[in-house]
C-alpha cells in the first residue's frame, strides 16, 4: 500500500495524467501540427494524490506500508477491530411451513400441496430464498390473480 511522503497517510488516489496544453501549445508554435504530438508526451504516466495533504507524486517515490492502514485521528469513533471483509451474507432464510401456507392463495397449487404433504410428514421448515416471503406478501396484498411458483428446500 503506497504512503504519502510528505504526510504519511494512506489515503491515496491514483489516476493518469492527460494531454498537456502547455507542452502542445510550445510545440505547436515551433514546430507547426506535429509540435502538437508534443502534449501527449508523458499523458499516460500515473500520478498519485495524497487525499489528505494534496502532495502529488510518482509511484515508487512514496513510502510503502506492511502495516495497518493509516487511520486520520478526527471526532469519530474509531473501530478497535478491521471489519471482516469476507463475511458473506446468507442468501437464504429458514421457513416455517404453517407461515408459507398463510399465502396459499398466491402459491402454486402444486407447490401448496407439496408443502402440505411435507407438514403432514412432520417437516416443520423449509430454507427459501431471502425474500420471498416479502414478494408472496406484497403479491396477496395486490390482490391479483398471478399464481407464484416458490422454490424451497426442506430443512434438515
Amino acid at each position: 500500500m503506497a504512503i504519502c511522503p510528505k504526510c504519511g497517510s494512506s489515503n491515496i488516489h491514483a489516476d493518469k495524467k492527460g494531454f498537456s496544453m502547455k507542452k502542445g501549445l510550445v510545440g505547436g508554435i515551433l514546430l507547426g501540427g506535429y509540435g502538437l504530438l508534443a502534449g501527449a508526451v508523458g499523458s499516460n504516466k500515473i500520478r498519485l494524490t495524497c487525499l489528505d495533504c494534496g502532495c502529488q507524486f510518482k509511484p515508487g517515490e512514496g513510502r510503502i506500508s506492511r502495516q495497518e492502514p493509516y487511520i486520520p485521528v478526527n471526532d469519530f469513533s474509531i473501530p478497535t477491530s478491521t471489519p471482516n471483509i469476507n463475511h458473506k451474507t446468507s442468501t437464504e432464510q429458514k421457513v416455517k411451513i404453517g407461515t408459507l401456507l398463510k399465502y396459499r392463495s398466491v402459491i402454486k397449487d402444486s407447490k401448496v400441496a407439496l408443502l402440505e404433504e411435507l407438514q403432514e410428514e412432520g417437516v416443520t421448515h423449509v430454507i427459501v430464498p431471502n425474500g420471498e416471503v416479502d414478494a408472496l406478501s406484497k403479491l396477496q396484498s395486490s390482490n391479483g390473480e398471478i399464481k407464484r411458483i416458490i422454490s424451497f428446500k426442506i430443512c434438515k
